[in-house]
Parts: C-alpha cells; structure tokens; sequence
C-alpha cells in the first residue's frame, strides 16, 4: 500500500502541482479505498496507512513561512518564540475501511518566522517500550523537542537517538521510527 500511495501522491504533487495537504490526502483516501476494495472484501482485514503531509512556501518579500498541513493520524509539532505548538490530524487511515464515505481532511495553517522547527513523526518513537514495557510518553518527547531546538538537526537527532536508547535499554523495536526535523 505504501508504495502505491507514494506513486500517487507523486503523480498529485509532482506533475499535477497539488499544494493542499487536505485534498491530496482525501485524493489518496478515495484513490486506496477504491483500489484496494476487491481485496479487503475477499480476505476480511482492514488496511490503512497514517500520513502526513506538510507544506511550506514563502514569497518575498514576506519574511515569514506560510505553512499548511494535514494529516491522518499523526500530529504535527512546531515551535515559536513563546512554546512548542501542536496541531492535530484528523482520526482516520488512509485507504481503510471507509467505502462509500469521502473523509474530508482538516487543513491547519499556520505562519512562522525563519529558524522555528517543525517536527513530524510516526507512533513508532513514543510507542518504543522499555523493559518494564513502559512507552515513552508524548510530554517527555515534546520535552525533550523544546529542550534541544536551539541545536542544529544532526544535534537533536543525536539527543533523541540517546534519549530512546536510555529508554528502551535492551528491548528490540517494535515498529518504524521517524522523526523529521525541519528547521525553516
């Protein structure tokens, strides 16, 4: 499924210069809903995919980034001078079993001056167990997000690999970890 949606949203943002995160992700949705229908009837599982997708522009002479984002699933952080943001995603997978409905994604949009961070991740960093089987929780991410921000992208990234390490100390991993650092 992953693949399939990646040459989508290829065709959507690429050639058909799609620049609204909240239409390419209904786009998407309908797209793997119909697509893959004959098979979630023929063997009875649900399929779906979380997603975000995050855009950025600027024209000068504006000096601040205008940014929109929409997601399924998934949150985005940013920060600002005054804290670190959150905004959420709409609570619904990509392609699942939603036929017959067209899910409408909620478009955030948002304004930042240059330097701010903006993060993106998957479930699979907060949902690392430790060997008590305890997750790393939302508050100590976002924490540690807001505590490293003044670092450049290969600091923090080193701070967060650390920090999950303490964590999870011996215990294998679980799921996929993404956490996408952007400095605009």
């Amino acid at each position: 499924m992953t693949m399939i949606a990646y040459a989508f949203l290829n065709e959507l943002i690429l050639e058909k210069k799609m620049s609204d995160p909240a239409l390419a992700l209904q786009k998407l949705n309908a797209y793997l809903s119909y697509a893959f229908a004959q098979e979630r009837n023929e063997i009875n599982y649900q399929l779906g995919m979380e997603l975000s997708i995050f855009s950025y522009s600027r024209t000068p002479p504006e000096t601040h980034w205008q940014c929109a984002f929409a997601a399924s699933e998934q949150n985005l952080l940013y920060t600002t001078p005054n804290g670190l943001e959150e905004l959420q995603g709409d609570r619904a997978t990509i392609g699942s079993n939603n036929m017959g409905k067209d899910l409408e994604f909620t478009r955030h949009e948002f304004s930042l001056p240059p330097g701010e961070m903006v993060y993106l991740t998957t479930d699979g960093f907060l949902d690392t167990p430790n060997p008590a089987r305890k997750k790393i929780s939302g508050f100590a991410l976002k924490e540690a997000l807001w505590q490293n921000r003044p670092l450049n992208t290969s600091q923090q990234k080193e701070a967060l690999w650390q920090m999950l390490q303490q964590h999870r100390q011996q215990e294998d991993y679980r799921d996929d970890i993404t956490v996408l650092g952007l400095r605009l």
